[in-house]
């Protein structure tokens, strides 16, 4: 067995791991997407009439 075929190896504890980290990466972006296009939205959107009744 030559030596550069075995360092592409992942044992599935390891492949679980990396998938667990991408799978949350991924749902930690959208939530943090989500709340800046929100923030950006609210920003640029006009005020609404209920805003003065909660004055």
């Amino acid at each position: 067995m030559e030596p550069f075929n075995t360092l592409g190896y992942l044992d599935p504890g390891s492949g679980s791991l990396l998938l667990q980290a991408l799978v949350g990466g991924g749902a930690g972006l959208v939530v943090f997407g989500k709340y800046i296009w929100d923030a950006v939205r609210r920003t640029f959107a006009a005020p609404s009439p209920l805003d003065d009744l909660s004055r």
